[in-house]
């Protein structure tokens, strides 16, 4: 058929006709087909042992304590001065569970820090960018487990009140002002941080904008601002004060004592020297000049000044107070410095601050 030969039968079996092999397809297997071999059996495979593996998933933890400080958390190092591995982080299973952990101790705002090991950030989230401000660590227990806290470095407007405040503390007044000002121009400034602008201004002399400062402290509920507010209110109107009545010596003991009061020392002497001057025979501005004198170790103005005071002394009172002040001038020695709260009161409320 179209050219093609005719397919011969097969006969197979005895003459029998069977069906060529492969002829129709998909009509089941032949007639008396020999039956397939089972496959070998394969020996079972002997389970391979693995290598444990390095950890490529680090994690820190960073909360918020019950006192509102925020804190990176890591694990503590076994033995002081010897640094954990991976500087003591966690694996994210027992981050985890660390995390709920202090979630049930009080701490809010659990945050799990992530980091892979061939990751080009370094592997704590921030680094100390100025490493004169200082941050404070917290060992926390959680059961058997030992975390380092370390504060978080707080925002640049807070550092720098920080920083300022440090500033004045030893006596860096200028530097202070300046630090101080920049943390209120960043915005967010609390009253604890106006209030210390306000004195470092006035350390340094400028009382409008002490004022100023100390007014927004007041704003802004820190009660501790009025009093000192009452003295640069009571600064700038002897100054006025002065200038309009030159010849009053009251005026000028007062303010003399008030700048004493904010080191203010020069001026301070100029005017308890004016007041000396105008009312020779005032027993409290001798006094006050006197104790000026003892801070700027001039012994022996000091002692003369004393002397003086004890010719015009009219009661016991008055006389003992001039004894020891002519005592320390004559044996080289500066008054205690103040114990009580509330005699200095700028020193507690900055170190507050």
């Amino acid at each position: 058929m179209d050219g093609q030969p005719a397919r011969r039968p097969e006969w197979r079996n005895g003459g029998r006709w069977t069906r060529p092999r492969a002829a129709f397809p998909g009509h089941g297997p032949l007639r008396n087909a020999a039956p397939a071999r089972p496959a070998p059996a394969r020996p079972l495979a002997q389970p391979q042992r693995t290598k444990p593996t390095k950890p490529t998933l680090v994690c820190w933890l960073q909360a918020t304590a019950p006192d509102g400080t925020r804190f990176d958390l890591s694990r503590s190092p076994d033995r002081p001065g010897v640094m954990t591995p991976l500087r003591g982080a966690f694996g994210p299973t027992q981050a985890m569970q660390v995390a709920g952990l202090l979630e049930r101790r009080g701490w809010r705002d659990v945050r799990i820090i992530r980091r892979r090991l061939n990751d080009t950030r370094p592997l704590a989230e921030h680094e100390r960018i100025d490493p004169e401000l200082p941050l404070r660590t917290r060992e926390v227990r959680l059961g058997r487990q030992r975390l380092l806290g370390t504060e978080v470095p707080p925002p640049p407007s807070v550092a720098a009140a920080r920083k300022g405040v440090r500033l004045a503390q030893s006596g860096d007044w200028p530097a202070a002002r300046d630090l101080l000002r920049a943390a209120v121009e960043a915005g967010g400034a609390s009253a604890a941080v106006w209030r210390s602008l306000g004195i470092a201004q006035g350390r340094c002399g400028e009382w409008r904008y002490a004022r100023r400062a100390l007014e927004q402290a007041q704003v802004m509920g820190d009660g501790a601002a009025a009093q000192l507010l009452g003295e640069v209110h009571r600064i700038e109107s002897l100054l006025r004060a002065v200038v309009k009545r030159a010849w009053d010596a009251d005026a000028h003991r007062q303010l003399g004592l008030l700048l004493m009061s904010w080191e203010r020392g020069d001026e301070a002497l100029r005017h308890l020297e004016r007041a000396v001057q105008l009312a020779p025979r005032d027993l409290p501005s001798r006094m006050a000049l006197g104790l000026e004198l003892l801070c700027r170790s001039r012994w022996t103005d000091a002692a003369a000044c004393y002397e003086a005071a004890l010719d015009l002394a009219g009661d016991d009172a008055a006389r003992e107070a001039a004894e020891q002040g002519l005592a320390l001038a004559r044996a080289g020695k500066l008054p205690e410095a103040p114990t009580q709260a509330g005699e200095d009161v700028w020193v507690e409320l900055l170190a507050a601050g």
